[in-house]
């Protein structure tokens, strides 16, 4: 049987500054990069993020035809500041050019302007994102209620344990007609990624992720079909998951979809479905301990253009989909003979929390338990495994 659990959780809008900030590359490669922003002097320290994308990362379309991709260049140009939670985008080729996320509350975009370069920079502006009015929830399917879980061991994982996870994202048609070309869709959620292996970072697990390709629908994706509620752009959530399901396991022998030990499907499609109080909307819905199932291994994410938003939501649907239910949920929403989420409250402000708190950046102590849980199982074979996969 299939039960939904909803979390709800409160995230934000923004102000712009211009500004222009300095850049500096380090004999270690690593780059330091200041700026003054909203009355405050930032530095952030900055090392090498590119090992997030696969070194043979493939973007195709739809249809089949593949985008070529120059990797390198890429893998190249992503940093981060794991401290401050930063994730960067950083085009030195002419005037530098940087893009992506500054932390929990900013991000930092290239701008236009007639005004003349400072320092062989161009204006950028660091945007606020996230007000305290505004509230999201995502859903969560169990289908493992009456599944049993074979642990390969007493102690489940080791911390030392070889822990990788490969990711396929899927760019719904609308989704990417956002972005100005290919380029820039790849730029973001590369970023976006980066944040995303900062935010897994803290579970301690030694969890190493890897994108190894987006597909680009220009039309609807074929499982959008039975999937909108009648007369309107609304995604079903237990609809969409199940023809997403059905759609992966009719693919088996695409070579992406079968090596991804995740699938995650970007729209900007409203998502709800419905409860006793009506339709209830929200902008993430995955399976619990779906990894590695050759069906039941994907989420769904609504984007709203804002990079840490986006991470945040990526982060918390995979944690979903490697073991951990919300924070609270107690033995019928989460895996079975898990050590549950019950001693750990939602309001605690942790990623698989209910409140955006001060930890809102990191996983509690029982989404860290639940998942050495699932990773000490058979059924987390394929991300423990690390030999049989390639960078």
């Amino acid at each position: 049987s299939l039960l939904f659990c909803a979390s709800v959780l409160t995230i934000s809008i923004g102000q712009t500054e211009v500004i222009y900030p300095s850049l500096e590359t380090l004999a270690s490669g690593m780059k330091r990069m200041k700026f003054r922003a909203f009355d405050q002097d930032m530095e952030l320290n900055l090392e090498p993020a590119g090992d997030v994308i696969s070194d043979n990362f493939t973007m195709i379309y739809g249809e089949g035809r593949t985008q070529v991709i120059d990797v390198e260049s890429l893998k190249k140009r992503l940093f981060r500041d794991q401290e401050k939670g930063s994730a960067l985008y950083i085009s030195e080729k002419g005037l530098t050019e940087i893009e992506g996320v500054i932390n929990s509350k900013l991000r930092i975009e290239p701008y236009e302007t007639r005004e003349v370069a400072k320092n062989e920079f161009k204006a950028h502006q660091i945007i606020t994102t996230f007000p305290e009015d505004e509230h999201f929830s995502d859903a969560m399917i169990n289908f493992n209620m009456e599944k049993s879980y074979s642990e390969r061991n007493a102690t489940n994982v080791n911390i030392d344990e070889c822990v990788e996870i490969e990711y396929l994202f899927l760019a719904e048609n609308n989704f990417a007609a956002k972005f100005l070309d290919s380029e820039k869709l790849q730029i973001y959620l590369a970023t976006v990624f980066v944040q995303v292996q900062t935010l897994m970072d803290t579970l301690n697990l030694n969890i190493k992720l890897r994108l190894i390709g987006t597909v680009i629908y220009k039309d609807n994706p074929p499982f959008f079909q039975g999937s909108l509620i009648p007369g309107q752009d609304v995604l079903n959530a237990g609809n969409i998951m199940k023809n997403m399901s059905n759609f992966l396991c009719k693919n088996e022998e695409n070579e992406l979809m079968k090596r991804a030990d995740l699938v995650m499907l970007i729209t900007t499609n409203p998502i709800g479905y419905s409860s006793p109080s009506g339709m209830l909307y929200i902008i993430g819905v995955s399976y619990l301990g779906g990894a590695c199932d050759p069906c039941k291994k994907c989420a769904l994410i609504k984007d709203d253009g804002r990079a840490f938003s986006s991470a945040y939501l990526i982060a918390h649907e995979s944690a979903h989909l490697i073991g951990s239910p919300h924070d609270g949920a107690g033995p019928i929403f989460s895996l079975p003979g898990s050590p549950t989420a019950v001693e750990c409250p939602p309001f605690a402000g942790f990623i698989m929390g209910n409140t955006f708190g001060v930890t809102a950046s990191m996983f509690s102590k029982c989404s860290q338990e639940n998942i050495k849980y699932f990773l000490g199982t058979n059924e987390a074979s394929c991300i423990t495994n690390c030999n049989s996969t390639t960078l």
